[in-house]
This record gives structure tokens, sequence and C-alpha cells, in this order.
């Protein structure tokens, strides 16, 4: 496992550099530990964000996570001469890039507040597609195959025989394409990204398979489909967290059962 530690580093204090950087060292390196450990910050890429900086901190990591590639750190010479380092504990500022290919990416993003309050987030890279096609979902170590998931799909429009078209349009663009195992994921996902969101008329529905979204795409392209009408007013976002503790997880079953994903960081 390759760590990288994010945090606001280089903020120029002489006395609050070191302090961070000794509790790093603390908390990361033991005799134990064989992988480097990178610091790096978005300080020296975009300035002082003020309120803002925790998020863009974050922005930068994901990023990081996504390209597999940890980044050279922008305007970097040299550290705090008050801060005491040690070839041993294998902790260093990246003064080029390093491709990031391991099998599990771990970050640490660290922020303060204006009044002295402190907040880190680890953030994990998604390696799950790694993983074989059988799953522990129980205890016991019984191997069940992970069942179909199903995903959304979202079609808008200003008018609902535009929709229509759309829909009959993207059934024939289907149809000439060849049935690779990612092709309902991708279209699903391109599709949510790329709709016009302003648009009033509305198709949406889910399928688990490329014959089950060219039928539902026929049947809308024919009026046979369900089209809602939105209005224009913005609506507010709602964020939804179910219920749990250290002991008991009260989930949907359904969503548990459908998602591989999902299931395997609740088992885990």
């Amino acid at each position: 496992m390759l760590a990288i530690y994010v945090y606001r580093f280089a903020i120029g204090t002489p006395v609050g550099d070191p302090i961070e950087y000794e509790s790093i060292r603390q908390t990361f390196t033991d005799q134990k530990r064989v992988e480097d450990l990178y610091l790096g910050s978005v300080k020296d890429n975009i300035g002082h964000a003020e309120a803002a900086s925790g998020a863009a901190g974050l922005l930068k990591t994901l990023l990081m996570l996504q390209n597999r590639t940890i980044p050279k750190q922008a305007n970097f010479s040299s550290l705090n001469p008050k801060i005491v380092t040690s070839s041993q504990d294998r902790i260093s500022v990246p003064r080029q890039n390093h491709p990031w290919e391991v099998r599990r990416q771990v970050a640490v993003v660290n922020n303060y507040g204006a009044a002295g309050s402190n907040a880190a987030i680890v953030v994990e890279g998604n390696y799950v597609s790694s993983l074989p096609l059988t799953e522990l979902t129980e205890q016991n170590g019984t191997a069940t195959h992970a069942l179909d998931s199903s995903y959304p799909f979202i079609i808008k429009a200003r008018y609902p025989e535009n929709l229509r078209s759309y829909c009959a349009a993207l059934e024939s663009f289907i149809s000439r394409q060849l049935p690779t195992k990612d092709l309902l994921s991708s279209l699903a996902y391109n599709m949510t990204r790329k709709h016009n969101r302003t648009f009033e008329y509305v198709w949406s529905s889910t399928a688990s398979s490329i014959t089950d979204i060219r039928n539902q795409l026929k049947n809308s392209a024919a009026g046979n489909g369900i089209i809602s009408q939105q209005s224009h007013r913005n609506r507010p976002v709602v964020l939804c967290f179910g219920g749990q503790n250290g002991s008991t997880v009260t989930l949907s079953e359904g969503l548990f059962q459908s998602s591989r994903l999902l299931r395997i960081h609740i088992v885990r």
C-alpha cells in the first residue's frame, strides 16, 4: 500500500510546520512500514483558498486517485530548517510525478479552521474492479455470485415529441454497439452526466441489461412510456443517511443485494 498524506504543508509558520511534520512521523512511521509516504498540498498550486482550502485539497486528492499519479509539489525547493527528518521514516515531498499504480491507494486530507478546529478525512481509491467475480457475503465463508445491478436512465427534452424521438435515436444507437460488459453502465453514466437538466419533460427508468433498456426505449418512442413534466422551480439539495451504528446497519436489503460495490464494503 502506498499512502500519501495531503495537508496544508508549507503554510509558512516556523513553529506549525515542524509540529505537523512530527505528528505525521509519529502516526505513520514505524519499523513495519516499508512504503514511501509523500506529503503535499494544493496551496502551492492555487494559493490559500481560505474557507474552501479543505475542499480544494480533497479535490486535488480525488484527481490524484483518478489519474493514479502523485504529482510534483509545485514551487517546492526545501523543507523548513526546523523540521527534523530521517531517511528511515521514508517521508518526502515529491519533486517529480510518481505513478500511483498500487492495489490500494490511501490518502489523508487534513485541514484547520480559523477558530482552531482540526478536521481530517481518509480517502481510499476504488480497487474493487480487480477482485474476482465471486465474493464473500456471509461470515461462514460462503461464496456467492454478485447479482446484476440495475442502472438508472434519465432522458430530458423540451417537448414530448422530442423526447420520443430521442428515445428512438438512442435505441438505434445502442443496437449498433458491440455488447460489451460495460456498455450498460457506460450508457447510464454518460446520459446522466450530459442530459440538459433544465428541460421540462423527462423519461426515467432503470435497466439491468441492454435488452431491457432497448425494449423500454422502443416503448417510449412508440408513445407507451410514461413521460413526466417538471416545473423549472429549483429544488433543494437533500442528503439522506441510513441510520446505523457500530453493531447494527439498517440498510435497504434490496440495495445491499443489487450493489456489488456497496456489498463488498459493508461486508468488509
